[in-house]
């Protein structure tokens, strides 16, 4: 247990330091790839596109172009950086994705030291009379784009990712395009 002499507001500065570099930690992308491990990527040359889905809050949405552009452009970028080639009327994979976003609430407890004063137990030392907890409420965003063999419509490979949504433009663009790039990390060079 640790107890802070009065008056030493160092020691409350370096555990609330620590408390925000854990919350910060906490809303940075979550991202994964998986492959299927039976399938033989040398005889993928192409690529190509169907729309997407977004869902936003419940709601389905099948014609959200812009997001079909934003993830269609990133995606595009690392598949010909691993030598495939677009080909929307005869691809060997077909790409599509599913994005959907949530609000979500997470509590933490602030723990010890950020109740208040305290109360005065003796000698100048003293304790809390109570916790606080923080309320953060935020969108949590997913995107999951999957590859499948255009001719056994097999997935052969998906990428997922999670994440605090950003209501700036360039700030999704920039989180879409973390995702796939990590995410098409490990998808086989041609």
């Amino acid at each position: 247990m640790i107890i802070m002499k009065k008056g030493s507001i160092f020691n409350k500065v370096y555990l609330t330091f620590g408390m925000l570099v854990v919350c910060v930690a906490s809303v940075f992308a979550q991202i994964s790839s998986d492959k299927d491990p039976n399938a033989d990527f040398s005889q993928f040359k192409t690529f190509g596109f169907k729309p997407g889905t977004v869902i936003d809050q419940g709601k389905t949405e099948t014609n959200n172009t812009i997001m079909d552009n934003k993830v269609d452009d990133a995606v595009t970028s690392e598949l010909t950086a691993k030598g495939l080639k677009r080909d929307d009327n005869n691809p060997d994979l077909v790409i599509s994705y599913t994005a959907g976003a949530q609000e979500k609430t997470e509590l933490e407890d602030a723990g010890p030291g950020f109740a208040g004063p305290g109360i005065y137990v003796a000698d100048g030392w003293w304790a809390d009379s109570y916790d606080e907890f923080w309320q953060n409420t935020y969108n949590e965003g997913t995107l999951m784009i999957d590859v499948k063999d255009a001719q056994t419509n097999e997935l052969v490979y998906r990428v997922y990712g999670a994440g605090e949504v950003k209501n700036k433009s360039k700030k999704q663009d920039k989180e879409i395009n973390k995702v796939v790039k990590k995410g098409f990390k490990d998808f086989p060079q041609q």
